[in-house]
């Protein structure tokens, strides 16, 4: 069986001038009532991606750690709070499929988990606190694709978005865990 992969680097290509613009209602017709689960979902680019996707009419599944801002993010956006970590890939399978009993096929999957921690000196660095990163930043996407991909291939349709970060191009003495997960994912 063959998949295709796209991976869209920013800045996205300027769309063709002749091209016609979507309409409103055109856009909000293709997430309307579609499931979108995001991860790291409870603040900055997470949360904003929810709230971006409730107002196309997506229904949400938001994980993260953090269960009372999800649940605050839930109620603001009639998503589903499914707390927990997704370096524990059979938690994130079951969150997942609990998004799917209560709002029907996965659409678009945001891979948006991601730590910052610990920012050291390799030589000055806790080993377990790297690995933690590692766990969420790569083994996270990872867990998080291997949770969705399944129904995806078997219904022939799906998105996967894997956020990633300035750090993997730019990357400095000190820097962070997040860089191996950014680059592997050619982003």
């Amino acid at each position: 069986m063959l998949y295709r992969l796209r991976i869209l680097r920013w800045p996205f290509p300027a769309p063709h001038p002749a091209a016609e613009t979507p309409k409103e209602d055109a856009v909000m017709s293709e997430f309307a009532g579609k499931l979108v689960v995001i991860t790291g979902a409870a603040r900055g680019i997470g949360a904003a991606t929810a709230r971006a996707f409730a107002a196309k009419g997506a229904k949400l599944g938001l994980i993260s750690r953090d269960k009372a801002a999800l649940e605050a993010l839930a109620a603001e956006t009639g998503g589903l709070a499914l707390p927990c970590d997704v370096a524990d890939g059979a938690a994130l399978a079951k969150a997942v499929a609990e998004a799917e009993a209560a709002f029907g096929p996965l659409a678009v999957l945001v891979n948006n988990a991601g730590m910052i921690e610990p920012v050291s000196l390799l030589s000055e660095t806790d080993p377990e606190a790297f690995v933690r990163a590692v766990s969420v930043n790569f083994i996270g996407v990872f867990n998080g694709m291997r949770a969705a991909m399944p129904g995806m291939i078997a219904r022939g349709e799906g998105t996967i978005l894997t956020v990633s970060s300035g750090a993997a191009h730019n990357p400095y003495e000190g820097g962070r865990p997040i860089v191996p997960r950014r680059r592997a994912h050619g982003c």
